[in-house]
């Protein structure tokens, strides 16, 4: 067995509700309608403006769909999406916080540390507020006792 392999499993989330997901995509999905007007009633400029806005639309909705599991480790977290895994180690964590709208489901944004300028930014969409707090609450704890 690898030292990768033996940090102890704290937690983990295999699927998201499916109400709270279609309630989190819904906006993007009624927004996708002023798009398709503008490609299917107009040419020339309100044709490409359309678009474009159509595809920056569905590129937020592939993201929100874009989702498999979460596993937090003692020192890693894995994000695994539709075709990648991301790996994260716990301490380049450097905040973790989930919000919400009125009516609309919890998000969890995870934010690593500076690699240079920039800073890399996680998220996870369509999830209850038990999940968003236990996420949170694993990816920032730094010992491993706990009691849920």
């Amino acid at each position: 067995m690898s030292m990768e392999d033996s940090s102890k499993l704290l937690y983990r989330l295999d699927s998201r509700n499916k109400i709270t997901l279609l309630i989190s995509c819904a906006p993007i999905l009624l927004l996708l309608v002023f798009p398709t007007s503008f490609m299917l009633f107009d040419g020339g400029a309100k044709l490409a403006m359309g678009a474009v806005l159509a595809a920056i639309l569905l590129y937020n909705l592939f993201e929100k769909l874009n989702f498999r599991y979460i596993e937090i480790y003692e020192d890693k977290i894995i994000i695994a999406k539709l075709f990648t895994k991301i790996k994260i180690a716990k301490d380049d964590v450097a905040s973790c916080h989930f919000k919400s709208f009125p009516f609309m489901p919890y998000k969890v944004d995870i934010i690593t540390k500076k690699e240079g300028h920039k800073r890399k930014f996680y998220s996870i969409d369509g999830l209850n507020f038990n999940e968003s707090k236990r996420i949170c609450w694993f990816v920032l704890l730094s010992d491993s006792e706990h009691k849920f």
